[in-house]
């Protein structure tokens, strides 16, 4: 009973999948990086996760490197991201420049981290990034302020982006 119980999960779970085949990981990719800020995130991973976890230390510096090297172009393009249009990812909505913390060291098991934000934000909310696709989305000056020192708890109470979508 059990290992029919385990062969009609497993057929249910192929069929789920679809016939997109690595069009639908593509397509996922994608949406995990609608929004620039997203997109500075990831490429801030694809960065350190090829560095020893180490993040870049500059705009200039991880630029330079995804434009050049074969692997990055890859994982950017799956993402529907154009290695050659980087530079236009790094402004906010509010126009402005994102604002970096710029050669944060990281390890694969280690929590998610605040990696940019946005100067002013829009509406009185600024949207902050955070590795693994999150954004968060705060009116709280304090708030703020504690992410952009890197203090992030991925158990907190912030305002999550697409809440309310």
């Amino acid at each position: 009973m059990r290992f029919l119980a385990f062969a009609v999960l497993c057929l249910f779970c192929v069929s789920s999948l679809g016939c997109g085949g690595s069009n639908t990981i593509e397509n996922a990719l994608a949406n995990a990086s609608r929004e620039n800020i997203q997109k500075c995130c990831a490429m801030y991973a694809i960065y350190s996760t090829l560095h020893d976890y180490k993040g870049p230390k500059s705009k200039e510096e991880m630029i330079s490197f995804l434009e050049s090297a074969e692997m990055p172009a890859v994982r950017l393009k799956r993402m529907s991201m154009d290695p050659s249009k980087l530079e236009s990812y790094f402004t906010g909505r509010d126009e402005e420049p994102l604002v970096f913390r710029w050669g944060v060291d990281s390890h694969p098991r280690a929590p998610s981290y605040v990696v940019c934000w946005e100067e002013v934000g829009v509406d009185g909310t600024v949207q902050v990034g955070v590795t693994g696709g999150t954004i968060i989305e705060t009116d709280d000056e304090d708030e703020l302020a504690e992410l952009k020192k890197g203090v992030y708890d991925s158990g907190g109470s912030y305002g999550t982006y697409g809440e309310n979508q």
